[in-house]
């Protein structure tokens, strides 16, 4: 029992999460504080932890983009560890994670939190390097593509040319 009455959750010692973005971050900070002893490690290359969800407020206007980025280490408390290296294979019927230096590590369970890539060549005419021109915009091609479809927005209202509706409510 934890100090407020609570189980600690028993799964075991060495529990590994793949992907240190938001879903692997909030997971192992869950976690952490219910596993006495356990040995927590994500496992992710990434430096620099980026908030996609804050690509919405970046396209419309409302935040600058350096209101999504931060350091991954700032998203980390006790006893969580961090190695900078990618899971490149798993064996779950031995319960081992090779990364992609070709360190092998023990868990007892596993979380795959690595997101999702989108797959923008399937699109038919979609060219990432075209965001922000010609009326092409996507909040999701990455920080730069959220802005630049601000950018975009924002020169298509100053010239009149036609206009902007969202669901979400204006900042007064």
């Amino acid at each position: 029992m934890d100090g407020n009455g609570r189980a600690l959750l028993q799964f075991g010692q060495k529990p590994k999460i793949g992907g240190a973005g938001a879903a692997g971050l909030a997971t192992g900070n869950r976690l952490a504080p219910r596993l006495e002893g356990a040995e927590i490690i994500l496992l992710d290359r990434r430096r620099e932890h980026l908030y996609q969800p804050g690509y919405m407020p970046v396209a419309a206007g409302l935040k600058p983009p350096s209101y999504t980025v931060s350091s991954t280490a700032e998203w980390l408390s006790e006893p969580l560890h961090w190695i900078e290296e990618r899971a490149a294979e798993r064996g779950p019927l031995a319960k081992v994670i090779t990364t992609d230096t070709a360190r092998r590590l023990v868990y007892d369970f596993l979380v795959v939190a690595t997101g999702l890539e989108l797959d923008y060549a399937a699109i038919e005419g979609m060219d990432l390097r075209r965001i922000g021109m010609n009326g092409l915009g996507s909040v999701y091609a990455g920080l730069e593509g959220a802005a630049a479809t601000w950018r975009a927005m924002t020169a298509l209202v100053q010239r009149r040319a036609g206009s902007a509706s969202s669901s979400a409510p204006l900042p007064r």
